[in-house]
């Protein structure tokens, strides 16, 4: 199926798929092998560490320990609403950065 994809579908599939792979971190780290041919082989540690402060504590509170919006605006203080226009911002900024590599 892939062979058959322009370019830019398959980029458009990468991108879709390393949201997806943020977005359920711990699940995705556990259960799946990822093709090569649909994503390249990513460090997401070192994309994620590469966040400002605030992006990596909020994609660390929301994807990676299961946190919600509303416990996350207890824990660090801020708005749910800034926190997920926060967490959209670090998922596009992981996601600019996985298809670098």
């Amino acid at each position: 199926m892939l062979n058959t994809l322009t370019p830019e579908e398959k980029e458009r599939e990468q991108r879709i798929i390393i949201k997806r792979l943020i977005e359920h971190y711990n699940l995705f780290y556990q259960l799946i092998s990822f093709p090569e041919d649909i994503i390249p082989k990513v460090d997401l540690d070192m994309a994620i560490n590469s966040l400002d402060d605030l992006e990596r504590k909020i994609i660390i509170l929301t994807c990676l320990e299961g946190y919600t919006y509303r416990q996350v605006e207890n824990i660090l203080g801020i708005p749910r609403t800034t926190i997920g226009d926060l967490k959209k911002q670090a998922i596009d900024k992981i996601v600019k950065k996985c298809m670098e590599i």
